[in-house]
């Protein structure tokens, strides 16, 4: 995974999946595990494919939010 946000992120596969191919994604997170559907959205470069979520609960936003809020405290921190 190279970008996650609450609406989407970007992956980083070997072979790029068809643009509207349905998948579901599970990652882990230091809150936890976050499980979702997803679209894959047009293969960039380098094996770089952005997807958006299509099914997020309210726990796994929540724990997305809470990871996402957590790096950019630490980010603003050390700059």
């Amino acid at each position: 995974m190279q970008v996650i946000s609450v609406t989407g992120g970007l992956l980083c596969l070997e072979k790029p999946l068809s643009q509207g191919c349905q998948v579901k994604l599970m990652f882990v997170t230091d809150a936890g595990p976050v499980l979702a559907a997803a679209e894959m959205l047009r293969p960039g470069l380098r094996g770089e494919q952005p997807f958006r979520f299509t099914t997020l609960s309210e726990n796994n936003q929540c724990r997305l939010r809470t990871v996402i809020q957590s790096s950019m405290s630490r980010n603003y921190l050390t700059h």
